[in-house]
């Protein structure tokens, strides 16, 4: 199955969970704010984008169906 971003519609407005004004925060400021704040924007950006790669991976079906002997225990 071949991934074909022209031909997906995407969904109408009315059935859009979120606006772009709630998907938008205000960016952070680094004079007034703290380190915590960055650090944890940062991390949680990570830890999303590693779930995405992580989902992606577990999805794509496996291509070797017989497993391959461990190399010290055929010795």
């Amino acid at each position: 199955m071949a991934l074909t971003l022209f031909d997906d519609r995407g969904c109408s407005l009315d059935q859009q969970r979120f606006t772009w004004r709630d998907m938008v925060q205000t960016p952070i400021s680094k004079p007034d704010d703290d380190a915590y704040p960055r650090v944890r924007i940062i991390l949680m950006n990570g830890l999303e984008v590693e779930a995405l790669r992580f989902s992606h991976t577990c999805a794509i079906p496996t291509i070797a169906t017989v497993p391959t002997p461990c190399p010290s225990r055929t010795r």
